[in-house]
């Protein structure tokens, strides 16, 4: 700093002082300092009692005079490192760039798994551990010998066997023998009881095989089997597997169990596909709740029925609910017939088979969602299910039984093309999915294998020629049916794999014949084919139906007579004819004057033909003895005006006989009059019925009823 002169003042001497600032920015040319990073590697594998070697290495190397002191940790995954040796430690690295460090392991006589010693660089001052190469291990192998086994623990069926390995798990000097013991008081055989290793083999697995008889007495039970090895480093080693013998599944009922669940659940598909491709779909909502339809319009009116049932008067049941529930919805197009549609539908069914050596039975419950499109002569859709299956079997042996459960998930795509305006083709393909459950009783064990079912069918149904009122009407329905089904393998369980298909044809001929006075004549035909084969009930079947028909509408008369005989079958024992015959008589439509009816029944149903042999449940229950006896009923009654003729009083008595009881009954009724055949705005009745059982001693069975029903 220098003092300027001026008039002010005088300079003095020295005028002027300076201060030295010196630079500590260092070299500009030299380049700036950088923090070392620092790895580590490890060295080759030891064998226990050895050291393991562990380098580390910093870039860029500490200058001279200035090494860094590096934080490692030491960790063990077995029980390798000696004492003092894990935990963390402090190495130092100096102008070198790389140090060396070791840890020390223990040589004990105990074998375990080989392991290893691993030694990880932490943070700390004057560095950074290196991202992807901061942590190293080294391999430490046991060196105890010992015997190694392939599992320590195995379940063995009855009836079956299953097996496991040994090995040496070091060399040998000499040969060494390994027994095993524990079975002596079992019933399981093993093969071989003694081994021998070598050497040369010691570390070649040899095997063990066990076997347990059917029938074992030690099902449920833990089996302890020692291994004790003898000859050089090997004296007195021993190790262990426990054994559990579990009880066999019955993989054939398991497999008949499949087969007619997976053909019940095809029928009930296919049932509810063909009320769908029987006629095009309706617009609008379709509603059906057990078994009554839900109308939008006067629903007071409409539904008595499922009022009658909400409110208990009627029985309402769980099977009823389901199968008797449905709906359907088709988009409204305006001057077109809808082409889209959605629907839904419920199915309840029972099956029973019958083996050589067992007989089993179920029940199905399936839930249908589906849609389908519509298009002059095509339809096609899809549909999924959701089924569950509950059931039982019965050894005829041994007696021995169990609870089978099952759910399948199915996906059917359908479709039908029209040949005429009433005949057309349908086929339809699905393919399912589940899980069964198989439960012997007594057990606890159950088995659950996965299961898969697919299936086909092809058909046609409809009216192969319209003979008018005059002429004969020839209608026919033909179908097959083939279906696989598979079970996996699982403990206890062997896998299973069976197949069926069927084949109906059903032919129907009517011919009326018009008589005086409006009176008409309607004979009819009825021939029935079916072809089952497979793994479940097979056989061939023909069966004939008949009827006729009388109506004389003037009179009010109508009389109807149905029969059926099975002419032949695989079973050639089996015999089974149905024949039924009706009378009715109402000379008025106002339900005012006289009334009779009339029905006989003897033997199996009358229904034939058709009906007989394309029941899908019909070869299931062949084998049952049809009923021989006979059924009658009869009623009697008559209207009598009553109110000043606004009300008709009707009383009646009704008669019922069967092969076990009969039934006598009184009935009043009383509703508004009506001179033309519709329902009644409302009615009261009341019915008192006695029912005598045919075997003695049983009591008799008395019942009143009251019931009033009404329409809003």
């Amino acid at each position: 700093v220098t003092l300027n002169s001026s008039s002010a003042y005088l300079v003095g001497s020295p005028s002027a002082a300076a201060v030295n600032v010196s630079d500590d920015d260092g070299d500009p040319l030299a380049p700036p300092a950088v923090t070392p990073v620092v790895s580590i590697t490890g060295g080759g594998g030891i064998t226990e009692g050895q050291a393991a070697t562990f380098t580390v290495t910093a870039v860029p190397k500490p200058p001279p005079g200035e090494p860094i002191s590096v934080n490692v940790a030491i960790s063990d995954s077995g029980n390798f490192a000696a004492t003092g040796q894990s935990g963390s430690r402090s190495v130092t690295i100096d102008n070198s760039g790389m140090a060396r460090f070791t840890v020390s392991t223990q040589d004990d006589a105990i074998h375990e798994d080989h392991g290893r010693i691993t030694a990880t660089v932490e943070g700390g001052s004057g560095y950074t551990p290196h991202a992807s190469n901061g942590s190293a291990s080294v391999r430490v192998e046991d060196d105890d010998p010992a015997l190694m086994l392939s599992v320590s623990r195995l379940r063995v069926t009855e009836g079956g066997s299953a097996s496991y390995t040994i090995a040496l798990d070091t060399r040998p000097s000499g040969d060494v023998t390994v027994a095993i013991s524990g079975d002596a008081a079992t019933d399981l055989t093993l093969t071989p009881t003694s081994l021998t290793f070598t050497p040369s083999n010691w570390d070649r697995p040899q095997r063990v095989t066990i076997t347990a008889p059917e029938d074992t007495d030690f099902i449920g039970a833990a089996i302890d089997l020692t291994h004790t090895a003898s000859g050089p480093n090997y004296g007195g080693i021993t190790a262990t597997v426990t054994v559990a013998v579990v009880a066999a599944h019955p993989t054939e009922e398991a497999k008949a169990w499949q087969l007619r669940l997976g053909r019940t659940v095809s029928h009930q598909v296919m049932d509810a596909l063909q009320d769908r491709l029987s006629a095009p779909p309706a617009a609008g909502l379709q509603l059906t709740v057990a078994g009554e339809a839900i109308v939008s319009a006067s629903p007071l009116a409409e539904h008595e029925g499922l009022l009658s049932k909400a409110l208990g008067f009627d029985p309402l049941t769980a099977q009823v609910l389901v199968e008797d529930s449905s709906f359907s919805f088709a988009p409204e197009q305006e001057g077109v017939a809808p082409r889209l549609a959605f629907w839904g539908q419920g199915a309840f069914s029972s099956f029973r088979g019958e083996e050589e050596e067992f007989s089993l039975d179920g029940s199905v419950t399936t839930l249908l969602l589906g849609a389908d499109w519509s298009r002059q002569r095509w339809q096609a859709g899809a549909a999924l299910s959701q089924s569950w299956g509950n059931g039982s079997y019965e050894s005829e042996g041994d007696g021995a039984e169990g609870e089978i459960t099952s759910t399948v998930t199915g996906l059917f795509p359908y479709g039908r093309y029209a040949l005429t305006p009433r005949l057309g083709l349908w086929a339809v393909a699905g393919y399912g999915w589940g899980q069964l459950s198989l439960n012997p009783d007594g057990t606890g064990d159950d088995a659950t294998p996965s299961t898969t079912m697919t299936m086909a069918a092809l058909g046609m149904d409809g009216l192969l020629f319209d003979g008018g009122n005059e002429g004969i009407t020839l209608s026919a329905t033909t179908d097959v049916l083939t279906l696989k089904t598979t079970s996996e393998e699982v403990d206890g369980l062997e896998s299973s794999e069976g197949s069926l298909s069927r084949l109906r044809l059903g032919i129907e001929a009517v011919r009326p014949f018009p008589l005086s006075n409006g009176a008409s004549l309607l004979p009819s035909l009825a021939l029935g084919i079916r072809q089952d084969s497979g793994d479940a009930e097979s056989g061939f079947g023909l069966d004939l139906g008949a009827g006729i028909l009388w109506q004389a509408p003037e009179r009010g008369i109508s009389g109807a007579l149905k029969g059926h005989t099975l002419l032949t079958h695989g079973e050639e024992d089996l015999q089974e004819q149905g024949l039924a015959l009706s009378f009715s008589w109402e000379p008025t439509p106002s339900k005012r004057g006289p009334s009779l009816s009339l029905s006989h029944a003897m033997g199996a149903t009358a229904a034939g033909g058709m009906d007989a042999l394309l029941n899908p449940t019909t070869f299931e229950g062949l084998d049952a003895d049809p009923s021989s006896g006979q059924r009658f009923e009869a009623e009697l009654a008559y209207g009598f005006p009553a109110h000043n003729d606004r009300l008709t009083l009707t009383p009646a008595v009704a008669l019922a006989l069967s092969p076990t009881s009969r039934n006598y009954s009184l009935l009043w009724s009383l509703a508004p009059y009506t001179d033309q055949a519709q329902a009644d705005p409302w009615q009261l009745s009341l019915a008192g019925e006695r029912q005598e059982p045919n075997a003695t001693p049983s009591p008799v069975d008395h019942s009143l009823k009251l019931r009033f029903s009404t329409l809003f």
